[in-house]
């Protein structure tokens, strides 16, 4: 229950809204305002502590609104939501699903509520890592080539030597954040800029090492998301809350416990939560992966120079068997997946689906038995491809045998070097068709297995 001071403190600021701006009630609006209000009441700050203490979720209400044109959405559920977050220590999130909409809420909407309302609240607008110059592949950039193929060797980028008119961009980047008149934000600088011009000066998730990087003191997007933790009110696109929920929540936006989310044009969140949390795996293509892979252990295996090391002796037999288990399960699913399809429901021309989602969440039991059997293959050929590579790596980079450069690049170790990503991913996917999901979330879709 919300606490009477609470109510009269939406009550208050409604009426001052109406009041500034000379507007008469909406009775649509009153009663939004009123459920999301009252299904925020239900959260109990006490039992969310203890029940962290225990380590167990509480979960959360859940209220769904459906409102016309002119309703006044916003309003209703930033004085719905607002004034309970405040109370409840905790940080609204209100994420969009369109540019125009986050645009609009930001610039617009809320400095009109703060402004009329009476309430005193903070807000910022929150981006991804990619929208914000990375200072370590600036000063890189402006290094020159020994620099430039530390990118290629860091990040994994081949990176263009810049020409005379970018390198001028970069050196008045450099000025400008010097001087601390830009902060990095791409959407801050005073043009336009094109992807080709911004790409070599950003990373995204998987590029950053965080406060392993001698600029993180300094980095622009660590100090936005600083700003993004203190404020009141975050607004956010439906990707950038998805991403960081897919993250585990509390990497890009607060903690998803100490936070609200309000989701405006929700309609489009289950396509755009399939493309964050779905897994996906090529059957034909991994197929031909296990193959390549055979003949390059192969090669690596018969060269004399390296075999004395020690986790390729110790590993081969092993892996040649989890890729012999893989490939014939693979095998073994191809036929299943594309006996599912073709009795997957044709759609609404009439064609025969390319996607088949599971009544209920419930997948066939010889598919789970499958995907138990590739999850385990996987994970084995991804621990042992990661630690080879690593060590493999280290001799390279040692250099106390110059035949070991010749040999790892004559037998492969480039692609080997980029082999882990593979297994994990068709491992996920694995991973994903043995839980049984809970009643009424269908899992899916299965897509055209190619």
């Amino acid at each position: 229950m919300l606490p009477d001071d609470i109510k009269q403190l939406i009550q208050s600021a409604y009426r001052q809204i109406l009041e500034n701006k000379s507007l008469a009630p909406r009775y649509g609006q009153r009663v939004m305002i009123a459920e999301i209000a009252k299904s925020l009441g239900q959260i109990d700050p006490v039992a969310e502590a203890e029940a962290e203490e225990e380590g167990a979720d509480t979960g959360g209400p859940v209220c769904v609104v459906e409102a016309g044109t002119g309703t006044g959405k916003t309003l209703a559920y930033v004085l719905g939501a607002l004034p309970v977050a405040q109370y409840l220590n905790k940080t609204v999130i209100l994420a969009t699903a369109t540019v125009a909409l986050q645009e609009q809420v930001t610039l617009k909407d809320l400095p009109d509520i703060k402004r009329h309302s009476g309430l005193e609240f903070s807000y910022t607008l929150a981006k991804g890592r990619g929208r914000y110059l990375c200072l370590s592949r600036l000063d890189m950039l402006l290094s020159g080539n020994d620099s430039l193929n530390a990118i290629a060797d860091l990040y994994g980028d081949v990176i263009i030597p810049p020409n005379a008119q970018s390198l001028a961009l970069y050196e008045k980047m450099f000025r400008k954040i010097s001087a601390g008149e830009w902060h990095g934000d791409r959407d801050d600088w005073e043009t336009l800029l094109t992807d080709q011009e911004w790409q070599p000066v950003t990373v995204d998730n998987g590029q950053c090492i965080g406060q392993k990087c001698s600029n993180f003191s300094n980095c622009c997007f660590y100090k936005a998301r600083e700003e993004v933790q203190k404020a009141d009110c975050v607004v956010a696109n439906h990707d950038l809350v998805l991403a960081d929920l897919a993250l585990g929540g509390g990497v890009i936006l607060p903690a998803p416990e100490d936070s609200i989310y309000i989701f405006d044009e929700a309609h489009h969140l289950p396509l755009k939560s399939n493309n964050h949390f779905a897994s996906f795996t090529r059957l034909k293509a991994s197929l031909g992966a296990l193959d390549q892979w055979r003949k390059t252990l192969g090669k690596l295996a018969a060269d004399t120079v390296l075999e004395e090391n020690r986790v390729l002796k110790r590993e081969l037999s092993a892996v040649e068997q989890a890729l012999e288990m893989a490939e014939l399960r693979l095998n073994e699913i191809w036929p299943l997946c594309e006996q599912i399809l073709h009795s997957a429901e044709t759609d609404r021309q009439g064609e025969q689906s390319q996607q088949h989602a599971f009544a209920m969440g419930q997948v066939p039991e010889d598919l789970r038995e499958l995907a138990d059997t590739l999850d385990a293959q996987y994970t084995r050929l991804a621990a042992v491809f990661q630690e080879l590579g690593a060590e493999l790596k280290t001799n390279m980079e040692a250099g106390s045998n110059v035949w070991i450069h010749a040999s790892a690049r004559n037998t492969g170790f480039p692609s080997l070097a980029a082999w882990p990503p593979v297994p994990r991913a068709a491992r996920s996917c694995g991973r994903s068709l043995p839980g049984r999901m809970p009643r009424g979330r269908p899992l899916g879709p299965l897509a055209d297995a190619e």
